[in-house]
């Protein structure tokens, strides 16, 4: 740092100059305020030492006269060996940064008040710097500011212009001999007194180098929109740099309108929203984003993307790459895969899918990525129940026709042994029989849970009391269940008549008891709840019910059991799904019981929590007003009778066992093997015809156009159908069109030889 020492005491300048430059500091002297101005006029020193008594003058004179020729002074320290504070005041008022008496202390306080001024000077930066070079620069500042495309003037501590350049005289159309004829120059711009009072006050209030901005007039009367800044220079002098921001502040509104759509926008849409840097850096986020992630833009804003974006692969758990490095490098549009699971910051997580994008500047460079995500757990969800559904559809498809054709073969087996047990005399060979028909009626009920699974109907269509088959089904489990298992009943349900097969029903809930009951084999609860309940659209909807809106009975059969996982819950519909094992269980029951629930028109779903238990909640429709009827013990002994009878079926083996049971009935049989060679049979010999037990499918001709195309023949047919599957829409279709009664393959004799007697002589079932 340079030190200019103006000192007049040769010897005093020798001792302040050693001190100093053991400091490290370069010092240069002059012994005379002439000496002084010769150097300051090649060179600026970085600080004086200026003493106040001079040969030629004294230390204010040569500021005052710097000050006068438009140089600044540098940082000076005035010395004197007069302690009179008058000095002191003076000068400081012109600059001076200390002030030292050359008393007997005078060196060894010297080098302190130096090093201190030269670290203020330090301190004061660059913008000390460049203001003060400013201030030494007006002559290149009048060369340049005349053309300058922005507003310079300068005006004297006695608000006379002194400089008013092209731009000035352009805009405002004043010269500046006209301003300096006004008693009050501001007046020329600012007409009203209050704008003119708080313009004078700013002026000299506001610091140096502080845009304001203001809203001067022109001299036709046009009121501009400027920013001004004034700088004072030590002579009082005042120059202002002014420009229009006219356009600026249409941009800046028209920015903020644009950020303001911008956020309106991504507030209002559904997706969230995330936009990053290239350091993947968060600069933006939408209201949506902040409530799948858990943070608000606030925290998030300039963290990385990884410490609020924080997704799993749903399969694996696994944390997922993200592809915003990938998207900057290369930008193109990446999406995410389907099965991403984004950790909210509380823990929350939620099934997203989303895409990540580049962000160009206008010069198409790659300045960020923005994701775009939406939550699709729900969606998901409901995708998901639909497949099962889809899925169900078609297994139960399959298992119908199955079934089906199952029970053409077991009607033969049940038949013919039934008919053995008839004929035989043998005891050993009677009990054989006897087995070969309890296996039959066996598979017969293992078809009838696939019939029910696959949606093919209920057997019978009469009011029943859910209470009472409830009641039943505990009284049958308190018998045979562990005494660990505690039953309890919370019967809510106002009304609680359903029309359906009670028998079915019994079953079903039956079946999911003794789910319930496997659930515990350590003991627990059992419990068995029902209500009345509105199921609107919207409920529908939501769980994908495919029922009608309308009051339902809900009944609920809950135990506090092992609990099943969500991947068991997916299958525990399907048929000859089990997770018992091998031997204990077939797979049937909780298919049927799907089944059995929808052909009443009801739903079913389940809930259920590892180590806590299960919940399944049907839903049927609820009977109002009716009383469930008794169900009427059956006659085991089979009805003789006489009739002929016309026997359709397109199964050999049907139309022989048939024959034979019938003609062991006493009833005299013809047979057809399908539709048009009945209707042609009929035709020619309906006289003779007391009864036709007809097929429901068949080829060439199905039982409901063979009845039909009989009951022209002779309008007063009787007929009996018969079918494989359960009494199902098809079927009641026809019974409708005037069949007496419906029997369901395989049938017993007793139950075939009841219905012709009840059709026979006119007692329809």
């Amino acid at each position: 740092m340079k030190i200019l020492l103006i000192e007049d005491d040769a010897g005093l300048t020798e001792l302040i100059t050693a001190n100093l430059e053991e400091l490290g500091f370069f010092v240069m002297s002059a012994a005379s305020g002439d000496e002084a101005f010769k150097y300051l006029a090649k060179q600026t020193p970085d600080l004086m030492l200026l003493d106040y008594s001079l040969p030629d003058m004294n230390g204010k004179e040569l500021i005052e006269i710097l000050i006068k020729q438009h140089i600044t002074p540098p940082p000076f320290i005035i010395t004197t060996g007069q302690g009179d504070e008058r000095i002191a005041v003076d000068m400081m008022k012109l600059g001076a940064m200390d002030y030292l008496v050359k008393d007997i202390l005078f060196l060894e306080k010297l080098p302190a008040v130096v090093k201190r001024m030269v670290k203020e000077i330090e301190s004061e930066g660059k913008l000390r710097d460049a203001e003060e070079a400013l201030k030494q620069s007006e002559q290149l500042f009048r060369m340049i500011s005349e053309n300058a495309p922005v507003f310079i003037d300068s005006f004297d501590e006695h608000g006379r212009c002194l400089f008013w350049n092209k731009q000035c005289r352009k805009t405002f159309g004043w010269t500046i001999d006209e301003i300096n004829e006004q008693e009050d120059s501001i007046a020329l711009f600012y007409p009203d007194p209050a704008v003119r009072k708080e313009v004078t006050s700013s002026i000299i209030s506001t610091p140096d180098g502080h845009f304001k901005e203001w809203y001067p007039v022109t001299k036709d009367g046009k009121i501009l929109r400027m920013m001004w800044a004034n700088f004072r220079l030590p002579s009082g002098q005042v120059f202002s740099i002014g420009h229009d921001i006219t356009e600026r502040k249409l941009a800046e509104q028209a920015l903020r309108e644009s950020e303001e759509n911008l956020s309106i926008i991504l507030n209002s849409i559904e997706e969230a929203v995330i936009a990053v840097d290239r350091q993947e850096k968060i600069t933006q986020m939408n209201r949506v984003a902040q409530i799948l992630t858990g943070w608000t833009f606030e925290d998030a804003k300039t963290r990385l993307l990884s410490e609020v974006f924080s997704i799993t692969d749903r399969f694996s758990g696994e944390s997922c790459p993200y592809s915003v490095e990938k998207v900057i490098n290369i930008g193109t549009t990446i999406g995410l895969a389907s099965h991403i699971i984004l950790k909210s910051r509380d823990g929350v997580e939620r099934q997203i899918a989303d895409t990540v994008a580049p962000i160009k500047n206008p010069e198409g460079e790659i300045i960020g990525a923005v994701l775009v995500f939406r939550d699709v757990t729900e969606q998901f969800r409901l995708e998901e129940r639909v497949r099962q559904s889809e899925k169900m559809q078609v297994v139960g498809q399959l298992a119908g026709g199955i079934a089906h054709d199952f029970n053409n073969q077991l009607s033969a087996i049940l038949g013919y042994s039934e008919l053995l047990i008839l004929r035989l005399e043998d005891e050993q060979l009677i009990k054989d029989a006897t087995r070969i028909k309890q296996g039959a009626l066996r598979a017969a009920n293992l078809t009838a849970q696939l019939l029910a699974f696959s949606h093919k109907g209920k057997s019978l269509s009469t009011p029943v009391s859910i209470h009472k088959i409830i009641s039943e089904v505990t009284d049958i489990l308190e018998r045979t269940i562990s005494k660990q298992i505690t039953i309890q009943q919370i019967l809510n349900a106002s009304s609680e008549a359903t029309l359906g097969d009670p028998n079915q029903l019994q079953n079903a809930i039956l079946n999911m008891a003794i789910n319930a009951r496997d659930a515990m084999p350590d003991g627990g609860k059992l419990i068995f709840e029902t209500s009345v309940c509105e199921l609107d659209e919207n409920f529908l909807k939501e769980y994908l019910y495919d029922i009608l809106p309308g009051t339902y009975l809900m009944i609920s059969i809950s135990d506090n059991g092992c609990g099943m996982s969500a991947e068991t819950q997916k299958h525990i519909f399907e048929p000859f799904y089990t997770t018992k094992e091998v031997g204990k269980g077939t797979g049937m029951g909780l298919a049927s019981v799907y089944g059995t629930i929808h052909n009443h028109k009801g739903e079913i779903s389940v809930c259920s929590e590892v180590g806590k238990g299960t919940t399944f909640s049907i839903y049927l429709p609820l009977l109002e007003g009716v009383n469930s009827t008794e169900v009427v013990e059956k006659s085991k002994t089979p009805v003789n009778g006489t009739a002929r009878i016309l026997l359709v079926d397109d199964e050999k083996t049907i139309l022989e066992f048939a024959t034979s049971a019938l003609e062991a009935l006493g009833y005299e049989t013809i047979t057809c093997s399908d539709g048009k060679e009945a209707v042609e049979y009929y035709e020619k010999s309906s006289a003779e015809i007391d009864l036709v037990i007809l097929d429901m499918i068949m080829p060439v001709m199905g039982g409901r156009e063979t009845f039909l195309q009989m009951k022209k023949i002779n309008p007063e047919v009787l007929a009996i159908l018969s079918s494989g599957y359960s009494l199902n829409e098809t079927a009641q279709t026809i019974l409708d069109d005037g069949v007496k009664a419906f029997i369901r393959k395989p049938y017993e004799l007793i139950e075939l030889s009841k219905m012709l007697a009840q059709v026979l002589h006119g007692n329809e079932n």
